[in-house]
């Protein structure tokens, strides 16, 4: 019988979850998109299109989420997860055709959706209270990580989209073992005790108006910047061969810094001590995201478009963090899950809009797509300024 002997682990385990999910699935489908529009097996429009099934999955398992009433439920649905995004992952490296690139993409999107919402509260089960956002930053680290790992093992031994899906897949492979090991701990502790902290369904009473409030502020702050960095995220690879010259292989790196960036965000969240609330970080950070969201529009060098590139991946991880974190400052913690699920649903709706309605323009108008992520990463910014006057009914620490 596997136990579970620290939360060390289990937060280690979560990063592991979260790099598949974000790192490995969602970001670094980027660069793949790039190599299978240059091995024939896409057009370029076919990257936006593949992107907004793989969101639509992925908002698929968020309503899926929402629904799981009890503990072993999500720890059973978790394992389903992480089980059919391998096998999904290894079948997309064979060129089947559009159709089976979208099937898989979008049971990819549906498994991810299930980690990125339920693993987090998993890991942090055991986590002391004054740790609580240093570790999600940690889990959350994971995103840049499995995104770096990924894009530099694709940068350095594949050039065609075969060999790149097949090391993408033996990455994730990898990663899932402390995953399935957590999960396989945490199901024998729910089977024998249902009274554990990880969140199911409860009765609530209503929010109060002032919680209401914050909770649209802050959910809204959030689908922001799941909007605004569509245009990095599915179309730095394009940009940066049309406007700059660079070839895959600097594409790679790009990618690569973009994962440095996630990381840097995830861990510089973490460091930073609680004493600067969440509700003022929040504001800070989708600056970032603005300076980087404008540079890369604007990139007339190298030097430009990568250091974009990285601002960006800082400021995506650091708001997912300082969301995730904010959301469980005002709401029980049977809610917070559910909330963090809303978060994600609305965000993944507003990328499939974007993704989708984007797909056919990026031939002919790119710049136009870069000057309106910018714009929507303004608003992100402006909504962010209001959420710091409401500050919920929970007492948290500097909160």
């Amino acid at each position: 019988m596997l136990k579970i002997k620290s939360w060390y682990f289990d937060v280690f385990a979560g990063a592991c979850g979260i790099g598949i999910a974000l790192g490995m699935v969602r970001f670094d489908f980027g660069i793949l998109g790039r190599m299978m529009v240059d091995s024939g097996w896409i057009t370029p429009a076919g990257i936006g299109d593949l992107a907004a099934i793989n969101m639509t999955g992925y908002l698929l398992g968020c309503f899926h989420q929402s629904q799981l009433k009890n503990h072993p439920s999500v720890v059973k649905i978790l394992m389903v997860s992480l089980l059919l995004i391998n096998i999904s992952l290894w079948l997309e490296s064979i060129p089947f055709g559009f159709l089976s690139q979208a099937i898989c993409r979008l049971i990819c999107g549906w498994g991810a959706a299930h980690l990125v919402i339920a693993l987090p509260g998993l890991a942090l089960t055991k986590v002391p209270a004054r740790m609580k956002r240093n570790c999600t930053a940690i889990i959350m680290s994971g995103g840049g990580i499995g995104a770096l790992v990924a894009a530099l093992a694709i940068g350095n031994l594949s050039n065609q989209a075969f060999w790149a899906w097949v090391v993408l897949s033996i990455s994730a492979t990898l990663f899932s073992v402390p995953v399935l090991m957590l999960l396989l701990g945490y199901r024998t502790r729910f089977n024998q005790n249902a009274d554990l902290s990880f969140s199911g369904v409860q009765p609530t009473d209503s929010p109060q108006w002032r919680n209401l409030v914050l909770t649209v502020l802050v959910i809204l702050g959030f689908v922001f910047m799941q909007v605004g960095q569509v245009p990095i995220v599915l179309y730095e690879p394009i940009l940066a061969f049309k406007k700059l010259g660079l070839d895959a292989g600097m594409s790679s790196d790009s990618q690569s810094l973009f994962g440095l960036g996630l990381t840097l965000g995830a861990i510089i969240t973490a460091l930073v001590p609680r004493t600067i609330p969440t509700r003022l970080l929040l504001p800070l950070v989708s600056l970032f995201g603005l300076l980087g969201g404008v540079m890369f529009w604007q990139s007339s060098s190298e030097m430009i478009f990568f250091l974009s590139v990285c601002i960006v991946g800082f400021w995506d991880m650091s708001t997912g963090t300082l969301t995730y974190d904010r959301l469980g400052q005002f709401s029980q913690s049977h809610q917070h899950r559910h909330l963090w699920a809303m978060a994600t649903m609305l965000g993944g709706i507003g990328f499939i809009i974007f993704s989708s309605s984007t797909a056919q323009l990026v031939d002919k108008h790119l710049n136009l797509i870069l000057m309106v992520g910018s714009i929507v990463i303004a608003f992100q910014f402006i909504v962010e300024i209001f959420q710091i006057g409401f500050r919920g009914n929970q007492k948290m620490i500097a909160d």
